[in-house]
């Protein structure tokens, strides 16, 4: 965290000098700053990834589920990162059903880890290749949903299929294609996807691009109560608070449907599994 503050304070002033806040500045100055500002964004993300590697090998990485409409996270990932893909001369797209149901999940890590595995398919898919996000409900498992980043690019051999996702682990050959990063981006999504528990994987042929996928839960609303309404269960706490927050499909809702809304959830409270 401490090295946070200097490097936000070394790419604050070179944006002020990028802008011309600070100053006229030639080609050659602009051109010096902008290599200055992209290894100080790399130097962020670093560090960023050192931190979340710190709280997962000490038990503090923290994430808080509820209902996530996956279409909807994919949608947000892939018009963030269409730029860095075009850029690169790849195209990103996703294949998905609109009818998902939505999973049990972390929205913000979600996007976490379909970011590093796009960002992971930039770097190692060639110009005039393709990135292409899918999700489906996972045939091994109708409770879970299998979301899979899928790339036409070098691919890997078995031996590094195996280890690919290990603390600071780095394919040698690959390296010369990609920046000199830590080698925590897939290890970071190993930690969040097992915190979901799910569990995630990759299948690769050298030279025939690669497949990573993960599963998270489906959102079941009988699943996350059976456990707290079930009688008889000496688990159950001695007290349990639900909030349920009741959401107009319009721009308001007249008293009485509220009433009647709210009423519907008292009986289903009261009536239990």
């Amino acid at each position: 965290h401490e090295l946070r503050t200097p490097l936000a304070a070394i790419y604050q002033f070179a944006t002020i000098m990028a802008d011309g806040l600070a100053g006229e500045t030639s080609a050659e100055q602009r051109q010096y700053l902008d290599i200055l500002l992209r290894n100080a964004k790399e130097m962020r993300t670093m560090i960023g990834e050192l931190i979340e590697a710190t709280r997962a090998e000490t038990g503090k990485l923290r994430i808080r589920t509820r209902r996530a409409p996956v279409p909807q996270l994919v949608d947000e990932v892939v018009v963030t990162e269409h730029p860095i893909a075009m850029a690169k001369g790849i195209a990103l797209s996703a294949d998905l059903p609109r009818d998902l149901p939505p999973a049990h999940a972390d929205p913000q890590r979600v996007r976490q880890i379909l970011i590093n595995l796009i960002d992971n398919g930039i770097k190692f898919t060639p110009e005039n290749g393709s990135i292409t996000v899918h999700a489906r409900v996972w045939e091994e498992d109708p409770r879970m949903l299998c979301l899979s980043v899928q790339d036409t690019g070098m691919g890997m051999r078995p031996e590094v299929q195996d280890r690919v996702f290990e603390r600071l682990y780095q394919d040698e050959r690959s390296q010369s294609s990609s920046r000199q990063g830590l080698g925590l981006g897939l290890y970071i999504c190993k930690q969040l996807v097992a915190c979901h528990g799910g569990r995630i994987w990759v299948e690769s042929q050298a030279g025939s691009g690669s497949r990573f996928s993960f599963t998270l839960p489906i959102f079941s609303l009988t699943d996350l109560l059976e456990p707290v309404l079930r009688r008889g269960n000496a688990l159950v706490p001695a007290a349990t608070l639900f909030v349920v927050d009741v959401v107009p499909a319009g721009r308001f809702l007249p008293r009485r449907n509220l009433e009647t809304a709210l009423l519907e959830c008292r009986k289903l409270f009261e009536a239990g599994p």
